[in-house]
């Protein structure tokens, strides 16, 4: 994850994760894919890849695990955000 610099780099890797939750099959592929986007470091531009690939992870969401690492993740981002990206959180 330190080698990841660039916003465009981390919006790629986010949209990548997500579209992955398609082909995932188990409760487990989900538990480790959603950990996997809770390691990131989060922009605006990825924040909003994320909330753009909701289709993608929105029926995995069921699952506890899963859903409550996309807490933490909202969670983290409202704490360090600017007061315009806590908008787009409150939405997610």
């Amino acid at each position: 994850m330190g080698l990841i610099q660039k916003d465009r780099q981390m919006e790629s890797l986010v949209e990548k994760l997500c579209l992955r939750f398609r082909l995932s099959e188990n409760e487990r592929q989900w538990s480790d894919l959603a950990y996997c986007l809770s390691l990131l470091q989060y922009s605006e531009r990825s924040l909003r890849r994320l909330s753009e690939n909701l289709p993608c992870y929105a029926d995995k969401l069921h699952s506890p695990k899963v859903y409550e690492t996309f807490c933490s993740i909202l969670a983290s981002m409202s704490k360090t955000s600017k007061p315009e990206l806590k908008v787009c959180i409150a939405f997610l």
